[in-house]
């Protein structure tokens, strides 16, 4: 602590949209979907590009403990795989 009780001053970045969200604000855009699969294994709502997931991915690394994008892009995979969302490349 300072001896004159001065602190730095710091804000805090809210955090992004939940990823599910952003997954399905990306498929919405050409699909209409607004949830996600309640079977994924069988029926998908829709696909996304990787071009989108590395975007999604470079929204979601500040929130994340990773240290660069291509850490960031397997957990935005499994999460639309999870979602029944399909990744094309």
């Amino acid at each position: 602590m300072c001896s004159d009780h001065k602190h730095p001053f710091s804000t805090i970045r809210p955090a992004s949209p939940a990823t599910s969200q952003q997954l399905l604000h990306a498929v919405a855009c050409c699909a209409g979907i607004e949830l996600g699969s309640g079977t994924p294994n069988t029926v998908k709502v829709g696909q996304i590009t990787m071009a989108q997931v590395k975007e999604i991915a470079l929204k979601k690394l500040p929130d994340t403990n990773a240290m660069r994008v291509e850490s960031v892009i397997p957990m935005i995979m499994g999460t639309a795989k999870n979602m029944g969302v399909t990744v094309v490349e």
